[in-house]
């Protein structure tokens, strides 16, 4: 089983724009899309196209954005708490060198709370269990409680995953030293090259180097994954390191890839698969996700 805790939201997705226009003007873009989206979001969307075990703890606003955004995740959704502020919606504006700038709104994702988290793992089994934390800063009133709430996940038996995302006001060094201790009490580390470079203040050494350093910070028996776009991705623990290449192939929205690989990973792994053929079955997964519109999984 496969917890996932973190942002569900909207995405409205437009593209692809290169330069940025000037202020004032209006510009035709060949791509718009509205979808189900945030980081747990989009976990959850590859996880149901793979067949997996999972649920997913999340909120909506009480409005007609958040009954769409309920209907895209069944009965999932059933237990979802539910907010008084309008549902968060992220505009995604993808550029040919399949960079992506966002623009989002918190929304109901303010009153995403560490209670309402607990609630819902006490009423779970957690017998095999990995609990996916992802969406960090956009939800405050959770994010604030990290400490407890990797403490909590732990004594029900969980093995945790985090996927912190980028701090819309960048890394400052108390920012750094908060992440960090986060990264001393969790299982797995799972960070994009640019979060993990940003983190570590370490913007030149090899991905292997800047692995080995994140890996020194966990606890015991920790893995880390640093996700590399394009270049694929590599894993290093206590015991390996590796490195598995992407494929090449035309990127046509690469929005929510992280958070596919996330999970692709997760269910391969939970399948049984070694390391090494869960990295790469992560890497195709997320690989066929951005090559195709509408996205396919598998």
């Amino acid at each position: 089983m496969i917890t996932l805790i973190g942002n569900v939201n909207l995405d409205l997705v437009m593209g692809t724009v290169a330069p940025w226009p000037e202020p004032g003007t209006e510009i035709i873009v060949p791509h718009s899309e509205w979808r189900a989206g945030g980081a747990a979001g989009n976990s959850a969307l590859a996880l149901a196209a793979l067949g997996a075990d999972f649920e997913l703890i999340g909120n909506r606003g009480d409005d007609e954005f958040g009954q769409w955004l309920a209907r895209a995740f069944g009965d999932r959704a059933s237990r979802w708490l539910l907010s008084k502020k309008p549902t968060a919606l992220s505009v995604g504006i993808t550029h040919p060198d399949g960079e992506r700038t966002f623009f989002s709104s918190l929304g109901h994702l303010e009153d995403y709370s560490y209670e309402f988290v607990l609630q819902q793992i006490g009423n779970n089994n957690a017998t095999s269990s990995i609990a996916l934390v992802s969406g960090t800063f956009v939800t405050p009133g959770l994010t604030s409680r990290y400490d407890e709430l990797f403490e909590a996940l732990s004594a029900q038996g969980y093995q945790i995953a985090l996927d912190t995302g980028w701090p819309s006001g960048g890394w400052t060094d108390a920012l750094r030293a908060k992440v960090l201790g986060w990264c001393s009490q969790v299982d797995l580390l799972m960070f994009n090259e640019v979060e993990a470079r940003g983190i570590m203040g370490e913007p030149t050494i090899s991905r292997r180097e800047l692995a080995a350093k994140l890996q020194n910070v966990t606890k015991k028996n920790a893995s880390v994954i640093i996700k590399c776009g394009a270049d694929g991705a590599v894993l290093h623990s206590q015991t390996e390191y590796l490195e598995c290449h992407a494929p090449k192939i035309v990127a046509l929205d690469t929005i929510g890839a992280g958070d596919i690989f996330n999970a692709a990973f997760l269910f391969a792994s939970q399948s049984g698969k070694p390391a090494e053929l869960s990295l790469r079955f992560a890497i195709e997964t997320a690989t066929r996700a951005v090559s195709t519109l509408p996205r396919i999984y598998c």
